[in-house]
């Protein structure tokens, strides 16, 4: 109840004081003076009632709306930065699945165990698959792939953090999650090793599904 009247006041405010100044004009005005200085104190309630009425206007037209406007412009912007970081898991996915042999591979992200099928016969330090980003960009292995995807998420979630203000705490838990999984510093790792493992993605493929699972998390409006 307490929400609903803080959220609700300043129509509650418009609502009682236009009732007041009804009531006052229709049918309080053609009744006697029931007490002394009733018509003095119900006058002064009156002009109470305009003035609140008349701010409750200005509120909507000067304030509310231009709000609301920007508002409309915030949504836009997180909706947007939101569906970039959701397509991000569907883009490494399917630039994984171009280089597998796997056969069957699921349009969506499967279970660790057909994951890391699909990664088996994938090498770190081979040729990725060209990164399309307004331009084709080939990298000359997976770790300088993943760097650049690292650097769009930050990018993103930078942004995102600017109106943090507007996001619910669930997904800005998400956003330091997604940059601090255990992929990013697996990669790390592998990168600096010369082990027969870090070369494998497959090795890290329950930490990569873990991540593109976190993107693919993203959805617009669920932020609010």
């Amino acid at each position: 109840m307490i929400k609903f009247i803080e959220k609700h006041r300043v129509v509650m405010i418009f609502c009682i004081s236009t009732l007041y100044i009804l009531l006052y004009k229709l049918w309080f005005m053609n009744y006697t003076e029931i007490f002394n200085l009733a018509f003095e104190i119900g006058d002064i309630f009156y002009n109470i009632s305009i003035a609140l009425m008349t701010s409750t206007i200005f509120y909507y037209y000067i304030v509310y709306l231009k709000e609301q406007s920007s508002k409309k412009k915030v949504e836009a912007v997180i909706n947007n930065r939101l569906l970039h970081l959701e397509a991000m898991s569907s883009i490494i996915y399917n630039d994984i699945c171009l280089k597998s042999t796997y056969h069957n591979i699921p349009r969506e992200l499967p279970d660790f165990t057909v994951f890391t099928a699909i990664c088996s016969n994938i090498k770190l330090r081979d040729l990725p698959s060209p990164y399309w980003n307004g331009n084709m960009i080939q990298f000359n292995n997976w770790f300088e792939y993943f760097q650049y995807t690292f650097l769009l998420d930050k990018s993103n979630i930078d942004l995102l953090f600017n109106y943090s203000q507007f996001i619910n705490e669930g997904t800005l838990a998400k956003f330091n999650n997604v940059m601090h999984t255990t992929f990013h510093s697996g990669i790390t790792q592998y990168r600096d090793s010369n082990e027969p493992y870090a070369n494998e993605l497959s090795a890290l493929a329950g930490a990569l599904l873990n991540y593109l699972n976190i993107l693919d998390s993203f959805k617009q409006n669920s932020w609010k």
